[in-house]
């Protein structure tokens, strides 16, 4: 009996461990905080009319999305990926094309970031 005990216990140490480790390295990975910045100052680009502006920031935008993208798939069901891909590349379209439909799509991605680019993604 005091045999199975300690291995529940040890398993259960090693699986909390494991758990905060892949927490620490998702959280790391992923910085919610620099892609949300990033997304406001589209905004804020966009706002004020300044499309130099706006194409440069949702350029810095999609690079950081496209350098976490792996992680992003690993950690999302695939509808929730193709929709967040789509609005990307459409905010890309929409700023490169001078169009105030930016302000709708850094709205759908700030608020999908919370399904998509999170370490545990919110169901």
């Amino acid at each position: 009996m005091l045999i199975g005990a300690d291995i529940r216990r040890k398993l259960a140490f090693v699986w909390l461990v494991l758990f905060l480790i892949m927490w620490i390295v998702f959280t790391v990975c992923f910085k919610t905080g620099t892609m949300r910045s990033q997304l406001e100052a589209v905004e804020q680009a966009v706002t004020n009319k300044d499309w130099t502006r706006a194409e440069k920031e949702t350029e810095k935008f999609t690079a950081t999305y496209k350098a976490r993208k792996y992680f992003i798939e690993i950690n999302n069901s695939s509808e929730i990926n193709i929709t967040f891909n789509h609005t990307v590349e459409q905010l890309a379209v929409a700023v490169k094309n001078k169009q105030d439909s930016a302000m709708e799509y850094t709205g759908l991605l700030k608020a999908a970031l919370g399904y998509a680019v999170q370490p545990f993604a919110e169901p």
